[in-house]
């Protein structure tokens, strides 16, 4: 099984955020960027709740959006992506 999981999309990469997931990498690829998650054994648990009635705070989700859109902005900005983990170069494509 992959120890990573990825997703293009803001708001579920928020919700994912928010329930405690640990994010490794900003990716971008051309226009796109994609966020990189530690994956956690409760992630098809989360990934349904976040399609159902999956609920988290309000202004933790609203948090988690800003949060990712900064890293977003700093991973187009230096044209390589942005890894969050320490002691690693940034890379591009997930």
């Amino acid at each position: 099984m992959e120890q990573t999981f990825s997703t293009p999309y803001i708001f579920l990469a928020a919700f994912l955020t928010v329930r405690g997931y640990e994010l490794l990498q900003v990716a971008t690829k051309g226009r796109r960027g994609v966020f990189v998650f530690a994956r956690k054994p409760e992630l098809d648990a989360d990934l349904a709740a976040f399609s159902g009635d999956g609920m988290v705070s309000v202004a933790q989700f609203v948090s988690g959006v800003g949060y990712l859109k900064r890293e977003l902005h700093t991973a187009f900005d230096s044209e390589d992506g942005r890894d969050l983990r320490a002691g690693k170069q940034p890379t591009r494509g997930a």
